[in-house]
């Protein structure tokens, strides 16, 4: 009786604690449900963001007409983008832009929008050619609207930026950078522009944050290149290390003969070799430009 008594009790205990399991593992289906809910709701929500996005951002063909040829490649990390471009043509005159702003996903597309209403601002309204007197109003203007002035309300955002003006009647273009390069290339010849080392925006504006500008003369199939770090800074390749600077000059200057089409898939394909199985780390974008 004893035994059997003892038996019941571990039975009861038993069924007990399978009860018990049995409403975990409901509770964990239920709670893994409400979960992927919201991811779909949330990854809803960033497609409708990145279409809105894509609707700020220039047509690629708008900018074409204004060049012989041009390529322009945009990888977000994160479906929607801290990098973005910009284009604004106004008679013989164009002025173009490739921008890495803070962050990338959410916070890096709120601060792209910012940066692209700036733009619009100071180069829209100025209509000036001179790229540091431009370079200088984003400066303020980021610094404004970010609301970097006012005590107590400092946010670390800012913008890295290459900004070009052409005018085609002159032929001769201006370039203005932060913390970018401009890589240019005639008869195959590279030369290099650097721009400055400082961001566009901050959490303060110091006295000697002056934009330097390089004015160049350019002629029919002179080519242009801008990019931001991403590419740059994308670990891969068997030691899995940062493509760099250098081999993407390389890369730029194997493929200086062809179309920018076939550049564009050309700059793809070494990037893809290059990262392989490893994570993407940042937004991408290249612009290539031939006159």
């Amino acid at each position: 009786e004893r035994m059997e008594s003892v038996v019941n009790s571990r039975t009861e205990e038993l069924k007990t604690l399978n009860d018990e399991l049995k409403d975990q593992a409901i509770d964990r289906e239920r709670i893994n449900g409400m979960l992927r809910e919201n991811y779909i709701h949330m990854t809803e929500s960033i497609i409708a963001a990145k279409r809105i996005q894509q609707l700020i951002l220039p047509p690629k063909q708008v900018i074409a007409d204004c060049f012989s040829d041009v390529f322009i490649y945009l990888r977000p990390l994160d479906i929607v983008s801290g990098d973005f471009y910009w284009f604004y043509q106004h008679g013989s005159k164009c002025w173009i832009a490739s921008v890495d702003c803070t962050g990338h996903g959410v916070p890096g597309a709120f601060m792209s929008m910012v940066g692209s209403n700036v733009l619009n601002q100071a180069v829209i309204e100025s209509k000036t050619e001179s790229t540091s007197k431009i370079l200088e109003k984003l400066d303020d203007l980021v610094i404004r609207e970010m609301r970097q002035h006012e005590q107590g309300t400092e946010v670390s955002t800012g913008m890295d930026i290459s900004l070009c003006s052409f005018d085609f009647a002159k032929m001769e273009m201006r370039y203005s950078g932060a913390f970018q390069q401009l890589y240019f290339i005639r008869d195959g010849e590279l030369q290099i522009f650097k721009g400055d080392r400082f961001s566009l925006g901050g959490t303060f504006k110091h006295e000697g944050k002056k934009f330097s500008e390089h004015i160049i003369p350019i002629q029919r199939d002179d080519r242009l290149y801008m990019t931001t770090d991403g590419f740059l800074d994308q670990f891969g390749g068997p030691k899995n290390k940062k493509f760099t600077r250098k081999r993407f000059i390389e890369l730029i200057q194997k493929a200086n003969g062809e179309t920018m089409y076939d550049q564009e898939m050309e700059i793809k394909n070494a990037l893809q070799d290059w990262k392989g199985a490893y994570e993407q780390i940042d937004d991408i974008l290249v612009v290539g430009i031939r006159i």
